[in-house]
This record gives C-alpha cells, sequence and structure tokens, in this order.
C-alpha cells in the first residue's frame, strides 16, 4: 500500500512537471512578464542586448505589440518592431522575443481598451560592456 502512495505521489511530480512545460511552451528565457487583467508585470524592464523576454498569459485575451501605439495609432518608433498574436490560453507564451538592437521599446496590449486601461510596458536594452 506504501509503495502505490508513493508510486502515485512520483507520477504526480512527474505530471506537473511535464504540464508546467507544455504551458511555457518551452522557451527559455532571461525575463519573463505576465500578462494579466490590464497589466503587464513588471511594466518596466532593463536588460542586455542578445537576451529574450517572455511573456506568459495570467488569464484573459491579450498580444504583445511593440509596432503601432493602440492609444493613438502612431509607430512606436522602437529600434526594432515586435509584435505577436492574441493569446487566451492561461499560462502559455504569449510571445517570446530577443533583443538585438539597444534602446528604448515601449509596447501595449492592443487587444480592445487594455492599453488605454493601462496595459502597456517598456523594455529598455542596454549594450553589453
Amino acid at each position: 500500500m506504501t509503495r502505490f502512495f508513493i508510486i502515485t505521489f512520483l507520477i504526480g511530480i512527474l505530471s506537473s512537471c511535464e504540464n508546467e512545460n507544455e504551458n511555457n511552451n518551452n522557451v527559455s528565457a532571461d525575463y519573463t512578464v505576465f500578462a494579466g487583467n490590464y497589466y503587464y508585470d513588471p511594466p518596466n524592464l532593463t536588460i542586455n542586448v542578445g537576451q529574450t523576454v517572455r511573456w506568459i498569459n495570467d488569464g484573459g485575451h491579450h498580444d504583445v505589440n511593440g509596432e503601432i501605439n493602440s492609444l493613438n495609432n502612431e509607430s512606436f518608433n522602437n529600434p526594432e518592431v515586435f509584435n505577436s498574436d492574441v493569446t487566451s490560453e492561461v499560462g502559455a507564451v504569449i510571445f517570446s522575443y530577443t533583443f538585438q538592437t539597444p534602446g528604448v521599446y515601449n509596447y501595449d496590449c492592443s487587444v480592445g481598451g487594455h492599453a488605454l486601461n493601462g496595459m502597456t510596458g517598456i523594455v529598455t536594452v542596454n549594450t553589453i560592456e
């Protein structure tokens, strides 16, 4: 009987690790930003050239839009353009991006009025010294 519980316990641990990897799509990243009800957390991030940021969906329909500002419909004028498809799966990777050019990158969630409600973010990319 004890063996049964130990085996069941180990299978549960292995299953939870497998599910965690499936939710993250095995994307490796240097930094993770969580996206949820009108937020990116953290909203401001400072990284180095060549590092990767991964956005994870905490819940709702979200994207990562680093091209056209959803508030004024003008270009963000980021050093590089990036954007993703909309994702609604909780725990899923919305987007992953490796920044190659130093500078300040503004982005928002272009879904509905999310940006208007504060769902905006900034990634500052520094050169490696």
